[in-house]
């Protein structure tokens, strides 16, 4: 799932920039465990790059017979042997069936668990706060990160 980490302004502006948070920023996705809630795998994107691109170049991270459980930012995404899950958007104009209220609720329930993960790597301040080292270093640090929140997801 993708989350984002802001960014000093670079030489080259465009590529980094976000219209959406009016800032410079990196994204990362995470792909992890839902039972054990281990953050699996951690991809970065390289400049300014949708969801749906990002998921596509690391489909040989998810793992065969699994769930994909993402955002509407996903819409679209096909991977063999990957069942992929987005909630059903309202039409404009109409209200969505009182079944597909009931399936976004269910969905919204296996969505905290991505939210919670997220949360857990936010908790570092490198992430959640202006990033103002190399952003050629930014996955290994991401990295990093990651391996300490699933070390400290295994001790407690």
């Amino acid at each position: 799932m993708p989350a984002k980490a802001p960014l000093n302004a670079p030489k080259k502006q465009q590529p980094f920039y976000s219209g959406k948070k009016h800032q410079h920023t990196l994204k990362f996705q995470i792909i992890l465990d839902p039972s054990s809630g281990f953050i699996v795998h951690v991809a970065q994107a390289q400049a300014n790059e949708h969801d749906v691109t990002l998921a596509r170049q690391h489909t040989a991270c998810f793992p065969p017979d699994s769930l994909c459980v993402g955002d509407l930012g996903y819409q679209g995404l096909e991977i063999e042997q990957v069942r992929v899950l987005i909630p059903y958007k309202k039409p404009k104009q109409c209200e969505l069936e009182p079944e597909q209220i009931a399936f976004n609720q269910q969905f919204a329930r296996l969505r905290v668990i991505v939210e919670h993960a997220i949360r857990r790597l936010k908790i570092f301040r490198i992430l959640k706060e202006r990033y103002r080292n190399r952003r050629r270093r930014f996955k290994q640090r991401l990295q990093l990160m990651t391996g300490i929140v699933n070390w400290m997801a295994k001790q407690g």
